[in-house]
């Protein structure tokens, strides 16, 4: 077994690498930057050495929150040294880690899974490495069964979790269709919270047509029910444009 030194250490945010960069909300920074900063007395953020270099092993949301906010925040962290550490065992410490702390970025597993496959190891040897599941490993990839174009599509723009959202969800080929090239359109903004408002609508038994001339703005009419009483405004577009 390989041997490890860990040390408690004051390190600059900045100095810490990542091979992928992370944004989160406002509230969600706010929280864990007043955790941080405030209310944790304990070490939250875990740091691998490698080659005189330091990356992000753990703590992944404080972290990525202090990178966002304020980079040259000093903070209290574990430092990892590993003996004869490679890449490899890196990206599955990390990986293990997201597991851990039950992580909610998908991109986050996304990564290092992605990133793991191109270093010659499969799904499932990775989810045997690390003691999960298979459908734990292949969830936070893009849905194999996909139309290649649109797998192409989701990775190259970082879009592979709405498109795994429409492509498992229970719409009809059509409707499926409609939402991949309405999510392709550079200047609309497609949210899984949409898509997710559309999947009811369908599935409370009404209407939609997506080859009407209007259907993009019917859609959008669809999902964006604000206050309204759900039941009542739905049936009310589905009587006015496909009765």
């Amino acid at each position: 077994m390989k041997g490890v030194s860990i040390t408690i250490q004051n390190l600059t945010i900045n100095d810490i690498k990542s091979e992928i960069k992370r944004f989160y909300s406002k509230g969600t920074v706010e929280k864990y930057y007043r955790l941080l900063t405030n209310g944790i007395t304990t070490c939250v953020i875990r740091v691998e050495k490698m080659d005189g270099d330091l990356f992000i092993l753990g703590g992944f949301q404080y972290y990525y929150t202090a990178l966002q906010k304020t980079s040259t925040l000093e903070v209290k962290c574990l430092v990892y040294e590993y003996d004869g550490a490679t890449r490899v065992d890196r990206l599955f410490r990390a990986l293990n880690y997201a597991f851990v702390e039950k992580s909610r970025d998908w991109y986050l597993y996304n990564y290092f899974i992605n990133a793991l496959n191109q270093l010659g190891w499969s799904d499932h040897q990775i989810a045997s490495r690390i003691c999960i599941p298979l459908a734990e490993i292949t969830k936070y990839k893009i849905n194999s069964g996909m139309d290649l174009y649109y797998q192409a599509f989701a990775i190259e723009h970082n879009m592979e979790k709405l498109f795994n959202l429409i492509n498992q969800s229970p719409l009809s080929i059509e409707h499926k269709k409609f939402l991949f090239n309405l999510a392709m359109i550079k200047e609309i903004k497609l949210t899984q919270t949409a898509v997710k408002a559309f999947v009811e609508y369908i599935k409370e038994g009404y209407t939609f047509d997506e080859e009407h001339v209007a259907a993009k703005d019917i859609f959008w009419e669809i999902v964006d029910y604000k206050s309204y009483i759900k039941k009542y405004y739905w049936k009310g577009i589905c009587n006015n444009y496909f009765d």
